[in-house]
Formats: structure tokens, C-alpha cells, sequence
């Protein structure tokens, strides 16, 4: 399946509002699998949420955990990025509103209902 019979079946089922989108960087599924183990590794390591009583050591539990929080960030990124989307454009907010998603255009279809059942 091409993107262009991609958007054809979304413009099908949700007209105008239909959207695709193909993210050449996104995780491949050895990427995510590794990025969802080291996840859960990572969230083992959470900080305390205790907060230290001098302003030196909480300036500097601040800094640890947003370093945390970053980290948190970019391994959930690749833990759940699929290059392929396929959803609508949201009539309220103009975002993009995805309703599945998938290594191939197919998966990504199947999962928006587009496509009957395998």
C-alpha cells in the first residue's frame, strides 16, 4: 500500500479532516523494544520525591531531575514512535489526532479501522 491509497481510504472515512504522515526517524521495532526495556530501567531510578532543606542541595536535586525528566522523555519518544500515522485532522484544536499507527501503511490502517480485520 502507497501513502496516496493511504490517504484515499482516511479521506473515506473522515473526509476533509483525514491526515497521513510518514516519519522517516521514527524507531524501527528493535529500537522500540530495546527503548521500552531501558524505560523501565530508567524508572526504577526515579529520584525521591523528598525535597532537600538547603537551597544548594535542592538547586542541585532540580538539575538531577531534569536531566531525569529529559532522558524519561527522549526514551519514551523512541519507545512509542511508528513512522507510520494515519488519523484526522481535529476540527477544534487543529491537531493531528492519531488513529493508528504502524511500520507499514497496512498495520497503520488496520489499526484506524480503515481496512477490515486480518
Amino acid at each position: 500500500m502507497t501513502k496516496a491509497q493511504a490517504m484515499a481510504l482516511a479521506k473515506k472515512k473522515w473526509g476533509q479532516r483525514a491526515a497521513v504522515r510518514d516519519d522517516r526517524e521514527a524507531s524501527t521495532v528493535a529500537q522500540r523494544t530495546e527503548s521500552s526495556a531501558l524505560l523501565k530501567e530508567h524508572r526504577a531510578q526515579k529520584p525521591s520525591g523528598l525535597q532537600p532543606l538547603n537551597d544548594i542541595a535542592r538547586a542541585a536535586y532540580r538539575e538531577h531531575y531534569r536531566a531525569w525528566r529529559t532522558r524519561e522523555g527522549e526514551l519514551l519518544h523512541a519507545a512509542l514512535s511508528y513512522r507510520f500515522s494515519v488519523g484526522r485532522i481535529d476540527e477544534y484544536f487543529g491537531a493531528f489526532c492519531i488513529e493508528g499507527q504502524g511500520d507499514t501503511w497496512e498495520e497503520a490502517c488496520h489499526k484506524a479501522g480503515l481496512l477490515p480485520p486480518r
